[in-house]
């Protein structure tokens, strides 16, 4: 899951995206308002750790910026004990979680790893004459199975993950090659290439300078 940390405290920050590494999460920092709206606007994440209180604004205001897109991260607010009515106004304003500092990384992980189970509910996705079960880690095409090598479903399900939203090359390359010290350059493309000459040219997406993503919907 790609985590968008909205956090003033370098350190805090710094240690969230550790231990979300760690256990195979991926984190970007924002530590304001202004670079957190910069980093929802050029990457899709599947979650927001959001602190309420940022040096340059109300970290409420990254809700509203976050609701004006297609895809909406699941979003955890952190708030001081006393911050009663904050928490309140977070879950009105569409957050989906809340977690009162200082708090256990271990509990925030617990927290990332309920909200991608539940975004995760829908297990199978159709396109045209293609579905995709992720659970079953099958592939069809008019109901005929499709043999895809290992590498070539990771791609897949990464991008499933975020389907209409462009994965950047780095974070599709980490899905795929997290556990290996040499990547060739060229690699990702290759399997990339694979893939649609599997499944047709149109279903995976090249957004130049940007990355990749699978469409499911019309434009």
């Amino acid at each position: 899951m790609n985590v968008l940390i909205v956090e003033d405290s370098a350190d805090l920050a710094d240690a969230i995206q550790s231990y979300l590494i760690a256990f195979k999460h991926q984190g970007s920092i924002a530590s304001n308002l202004k670079d957190a709206k910069k980093h929802l606007d050029a990457m899709e994440y599947s979650a927001i750790i959001l602190d309420i209180n940022l040096p340059d604004g109300n970290g409420m205001n990254l809700i509203q910026h976050a609701k004006r897109k297609k895809y909406l991260p699941a979003i955890i607010i952190t708030t001081a004990k006393h911050q009663i009515e904050d928490r309140i106004e977070g879950l009105n304003m569409g957050a989906d979680d809340y977690l009162t500092k200082p708090y256990e990384l271990s509990e925030l992980l617990a927290r990332i790893n309920a909200i991608q189970r539940r975004l995760s509910g829908n297990k199978s996705i159709q396109i045209n004459d293609i579905e995709i079960n992720l659970i079953a880690k099958l592939v069809t095409l008019d109901n005929e199975p499709l043999n895809l090598t290992n590498k070539e479903w990771l791609i897949l399900e990464r991008l499933c993950q975020t389907p209409n939203h462009i994965v950047n090359k780095n974070q599709l390359t980490d899905a795929v090659y997290a556990n290996e010290n040499f990547i060739d350059s060229n690699t990702l493309e290759v399997h990339i290439s694979s893939l649609r000459k599997k499944m047709g040219p149109d279903l995976i997406q090249t957004i130049r300078g940007l990355g990749y993503r699978i469409k499911t919907l019309c434009e």
